[in-house]
């Protein structure tokens, strides 16, 4: 059976997914546009002290968050709960946590920096106290997401990289881009494109029959499954990002320099299939369809192994160009992330399954398996090979990680293995079909698709137009 058209003005899941993966890539593009203006303006060596300074108050809005944003979106999609309630009960405990951690990262910062980066600490010190601001902007997302506003997640998704980058470039006109503007400029973009998405909440007004009445212990229902899944987020977030925190300890600000170059030209097909995922587990949850995964895992597969390769081809070209000679020694790192984005792209999907099954706790043991793993490379490889090292780390647990989770997903659902990882020519003329109807300006005609109809199940009390936002039907 094939996926049959909706009414007008009604759009796809998959256009939805596609829409939310190009808004997601404006991250990784606009690096890729301010990187030149970093690295002319700055140098290897202060990029790489930028870097130091900014990664902490990164990774610290997702892990100390403790699970919260995948609570929400939960919380808001399949318990049906009013997301205003949900974002408050989560505030509740986010903010306090943001606050005793940035106080312990303050004391502890002095001891974490290598020798050559302790001149990074102050600004890093300054930055931390964003912690909390961050760390509600992260909330707000996945509450958004979770209503399925995917419009406004979009819009912000892109607000915020085209605002770093606006920035970037008038301070670098006016000759005032240096690393403590540079590193505040891309937190406090972050904030605005904060405050769109909590305009967007208190704008909402649900109509009465899409919510369920107000968990007594919803509160309580929150944390549990935050802290549950916080394995997963912390596991996640040292598998893709602590990398860079632990190389302020272990190279030089060059090596660092070099790395974080590599990571903006590999990081886009991941970045775009992050955002994805979070369409998945919002849409899986409320349509309890976990065949809907399956199918999304391996399209995603055909998608970046294809993107992977093509650029692969053109890395050479476009660092010399955009970044200069100098930074030529980023490429067998870039090719190196290039090849693990495809584990880590097949591991985000299939979390959605996991997270929408409300099994976080699956996730957080093949996440922190993977954390352990890139703990240990990092600390024996980065010695003897530099940033390389982080790299080969990184396909290593990606890996890992991956199939973990596949395994895991296969006991939980029942779905097959083979189903999940190795694609098929339906899911290639899919996509094809889906190309052309994006060129031809109209709906494309899918490939038979036997996975996704057995969410279509008119009887499914989940799929009742009730239930789901009136601009979207799928």
């Amino acid at each position: 059976m094939k996926a049959q058209p909706g009414p007008a003005g009604r759009r796809p899941l998959a256009r939805t997914a596609l829409f939310t993966a190009m808004s997601n890539l404006a991250m990784p593009v606009t690096s890729l546009m301010s990187g030149p203006i970093l690295a002319h303006t700055l140098g290897p060596e202060l990029r790489g002290q930028m870097a130091a300074a900014v990664v902490p108050a990164f990774v610290l809005m997702f892990v100390a968050n403790i699970g919260l944003p995948e609570a929400t979106t939960y919380a808001v999609a399949k318990l049906r709960q009013d997301p205003r309630v949900v974002f408050l009960r989560a505030a509740m405990i986010s903010v306090p946590i943001g606050i005793c951690a940035a106080i312990g990262f303050w004391f502890a910062a002095p001891h974490i920096f290598s020798a050559e980066m302790q001149v990074a600490v102050p600004l890093a010190r300054t930055l931390i106290w964003l912690l909390p601001l961050l760390m509600m902007v992260i909330i707000l997302r996945f509450a958004v997401n979770g209503m399925r506003r995917y419009r406004a997640v979009n819009t912000e998704r892109v607000l915020t990289p085209t605002l770093r980058l606006l920035a970037f470039a008038v301070l670098a006109l006016i000759g005032s881009l240096t690393v403590k503007s540079a590193a505040l400029s891309q937190l406090i973009a972050t904030v605005v494109g904060g405050c769109f998405l909590f305009y967007t909440l208190s704008r909402y007004r649900p109509k009465p029959e899409t919510l369920a009445p107000t968990e007594k212990h919803l509160t309580r229902t929150i944390f549990g499954y935050g802290l549950r899944g916080w394995g997963g987020v912390f596991g996640n977030l040292i598998n893709w990002r602590l990398d860079q925190l632990v190389l302020v300890t272990l190279v030089s600000p060059l090596q660092m320099g070099y790395y974080v170059v590599a990571v903006h030209f590999s990081e886009i097909p991941s970045t775009a299939i992050n955002a994805v995922r979070n369409v998945l587990f919002a849409e899986t949850a409320a349509r309890n369809t976990p065949e809907l995964v399956a199918r999304a895992a391996r399209v995603v597969l055909l998608l970046v192994t294809a993107g992977g390769l093509a650029a692969g081809l053109v890395a050479p070209l476009v660092i010399r160009w955009l970044f200069g000679a100098s930074f030529l020694p980023a490429l067998p790192m870039a090719l190196v992330l290039l090849v693990a984005a495809i584990p880590f792209c097949l591991e985000q999907i299939v979390a959605a399954g996991l997270l929408a099954q409300r099994l976080p706790g699956l996730r957080s043991i093949s996440q922190l398996t993977a954390a352990v793993i890139t703990v240990i490379g990092l600390v024996v490889l980065c010695p003897i090979l530099g940033a390389m090292g982080a790299a080969l780390t990184s396909l290593i647990a990606y890996t890992v990680n991956a199939s973990m989770a596949v395994y895991q997903l296969r006991r939980a659902t029942g779905t097959r293995a083979r189903d999940i990882v190795i694609p098929r020519p339906a899911d290639a003329r899919w996509i094809v079909g889906r190309v052309r109807g994006l060129i031809a300006g109209r709906r494309a005609k899918a490939a038979p698709a036997p996975e996704l109809d057995q969410g279509d199940d008119p009887t499914n009390p989940l799929m009742h137009p009730a239930m789901m936002p009136e601009e979207y039907e799928f």
